[in-house]
């Protein structure tokens, strides 16, 4: 299905045509599947150029929906896996334990599509301006650091 309210892009990624054939292999066949179940957010792919990355990786950015966050929604395919993040927080998705790749794939498209309808939200907790830890919940759940 498609998102019913996509995210505002990151302000400061240059949009333009990119040429599937930069993306490897892995990428290429994510961009794919996230066409087809995300169109709306795979229009906002490109290369990341970054020299931390694995060459071809897919990046996308999107502007945090509150200003409680410091940074907003991405997705990366580096080193062959999927890997979504929100914030201080980010999970991985990838075939290494035993699982396909296409359910990997199925796997990181609803998982962020939970993100963007706000059913799957972060929580992070600090100690004295220091990351303390991170989680996912459910709205409604009753979390507490422990």
């Amino acid at each position: 299905g498609s998102l019913r309210a996509p995210w505002p892009l990151t302000r400061n990624v240059i949009q333009h045509n990119m040429n599937l054939d930069e993306l490897n292999s892995f990428s290429q066949r994510f961009l794919q599947v996230l066409r087809s179940r995300l169109p709306e957010l795979a229009a906002a792919a490109r290369l990341d150029t970054s020299e931390a990355v694995a060459p071809g990786t897919l990046l996308i950015e999107l502007d945090p929906p509150s200003k409680n966050a410091e940074v907003g929604l991405w997705i990366s395919t580096h080193d062959e896996e999927v890997t979504v993040g929100f914030d201080y927080n980010h999970m991985h998705f990838d075939p290494w334990i035993g699982d396909s790749e296409s359910l990997s794939f199925d796997q990181a498209c609803e998982f962020i599509a939970r993100i963007l309808a706000d059913q799957a939200l972060s929580v992070i907790w600090w100690m004295d301006d220091v990351l303390a830890g991170g989680t996912w919940v459910n709205p409604g759940d009753d979390f507490r650091p422990k």
